[in-house]
């Protein structure tokens, strides 16, 4: 084999190697986060990943681009407490968000953190519990 046809080979391998990892990274980062480790007594009663298909319309009317979403629900001393870990494409995304939720409800029913989005969504009688998850989640950012 001549070392140009060589050399054309190894470039497109290389190529193939190079957008195979990127997709491969752009699936990954699709992935929403695992289930946020709570508080003692928080126990998961449901926990489902969205596939990109359903968070189009979640991205379209919170304002940003949503790459990922997990919705799980913890039981709380016998009541629901349901949280939304949102993950956004960028910065931006996650300033639009925030304030397309905070338009939506109090500031203390979200956590931020980088990219990431944390919205509680509970009746009143469970806003203590939320308070308390809220401080574990800045505290120990979800582990």
């Amino acid at each position: 084999m001549s070392r140009s046809v060589c050399g054309s080979l190894c470039w497109i391998f290389v190529s193939v190697v190079f957008v195979a990892g990127f997709v491969n990274q752009a699936a990954a980062s699709a992935q929403a986060p695992a289930a946020p480790t709570m508080p003692t007594g928080w126990k998961v009663t449901s926990d489902q990943s969205f596939a990109q298909a359903a968070i189009k319309p979640i991205s379209d009317r919170l304002g940003g681009t949503v790459t990922a979403l997990r919705n799980t629900v913890y039981d709380v001393n016998g009541k629901p407490v349901k949280l939304n870990t949102i993950v956004t494409a960028s910065e931006v995304d996650a300033d639009k968000i925030m304030a397309s939720l905070q338009a939506m409800k109090p500031a203390e029913f979200m956590l931020r953190q980088g990219l990431i989005i944390y919205e509680f969504v509970g009746t009143n009688d469970v806003i203590p519990d939320i308070r308390t998850g809220r401080a574990h989640l800045q505290t120990n950012r979800g582990f």
